[in-house]
Parts: C-alpha cells; sequence; structure tokens
C-alpha cells in the first residue's frame, strides 16, 4: 500500500508540475502576444502618421514637377526668342551690308576707287609667285620717283657760262668745247663761214 501511494503522489506531483509549466507557457505566450499587438498598433500608428507626410511629399514633387515642366516650357520659348533675335540681326546685318554697297556704286569717289587688296602674297594665284608683281611694281616705283629726286635735287637755274682763260675770247658753255684745229673766236666776231668747194677742190681732177 505503501509503495501504491507514494506512486500516486508522484503522478500528482508530476501532473501538478506539467499543470503548472502549461499554464506558465500560455500566460508567457499570452504576454508576448499582447506585446506583439501593442507594438503592431503603434507600427500602424505611426504608418498612419507617415501616410500623411507622405501624402504631401507626394504633393510636393508633383508641384516641382510642374514648375520644372512649366520652367522647361519657359527656357524653350526663350531659346526660341532668341534665335529669332539673332535671325533678325543678321537679316538687318545684310540689308545694312547692301544699302552701303548700294551707297558705294553710286557714289562717284567711291566707284573710281579700287578695293584695297587684302590678304597676305601666298594668297594670290600662282602660290608665293604671285608676290614677284608687288616686288617689281615696287622697284619700278623706286625708278621713277627716283628722276623726281633727281630733278627736285637739281639747281633752279642754268649754270654761268665759264669765262675763258684768254683775254678777248667768247665765253664757253659747260659741257661744250671748240673743234680741233679750230680757236674760240673773240668777243663780237663770228666764225668765218666755209667756202662750199673748200672740201670739193681736192677730189677735183686738174
Amino acid at each position: 500500500m505503501t509503495t501504491i501511494t507514494i506512486v500516486v503522489v508522484l503522478a500528482v506531483l508530476v501532473l501538478a508540475a506539467v499543470v503548472a509549466t502549461v499554464v506558465l507557457v500560455g500566460r508567457r505566450n499570452a504576454r508576448l502576444k499582447e506585446v506583439r499587438l501593442e507594438q503592431a498598433g503603434q507600427l500602424r500608428g505611426q504608418a498612419q502618421r507617415q501616410g500623411g507626410s507622405i501624402a504631401e511629399a507626394r504633393q510636393r514633387a508633383e508641384a516641382a514637377e510642374e514648375e520644372a515642366r512649366v520652367a522647361q516650357m519657359q527656357a524653350d520659348r526663350a531659346r526660341e526668342r532668341a534665335e529669332a533675335a539673332r535671325h533678325e540681326a543678321t537679316v538687318a546685318e545684310a540689308h545694312q551690308e547692301d544699302a552701303l554697297r548700294e551707297a558705294d556704286q553710286l557714289d562717284p569717289d567711291r566707284a573710281a576707287t579700287p578695293a584695297p587688296v587684302t590678304g597676305s602674297p601666298t594668297d594670290l594665284p600662282g602660290g608665293p609667285e604671285g608676290a614677284t608683281p608687288a616686288a617689281g611694281t615696287a622697284t619700278g616705283a623706286s625708278a621713277t620717283s627716283a628722276p623726281s629726286a633727281t630733278s627736285a635735287t637739281a639747281p633752279a637755274f642754268p649754270p654761268k657760262p665759264e669765262a675763258s682763260d684768254r683775254p678777248g675770247m667768247a665765253p664757253v658753255e659747260p659741257g661744250t668745247q671748240p673743234a680741233p684745229g679750230r680757236r674760240a673766236a673773240p668777243v663780237g666776231e663770228t666764225e668765218p663761214a666755209a667756202a662750199p668747194d673748200a672740201g670739193q677742190g681736192r677730189h677735183r681732177s686738174p
């Protein structure tokens, strides 16, 4: 009997321990469930609060996109206006050049004046050889200007005749000399003319 009682008591104790363990585990699970539910509620509240800020952010993003679209349209219009203004400036400049060219053609002074040559000598036809006429022209210009310089330095009055070293003789012009075999005629006398037959008598037969 005593052994059976001991076994029953032990069984009751084990059963009580199992029941207590189950109860404790149940309570613990219930506690964890409550905590999780509470945390879930808090997270849902935060998500709902963030939903409002998300909507505001979405509205701000849409407004920014609209502003960007408007700014792009304004930039396109400004670019079109700039291109139109540039085209107008080009057309006005072309009209101005045409007017100036027509004025130059109508102006006799401008029409008679040759257009200045622009460009280096290497741009002339023939390459570097095209610069030769320019050099020749410069040489001709210098050669043409040489007589002018000589005439500019020449005396304004003709030189006076040189006086003869013999008294009573006519003065001799500079650069002239009496013929060989002749003497200078005295002052106031003229040189006798040669006889017509003077040179022919030598060839006549006796």
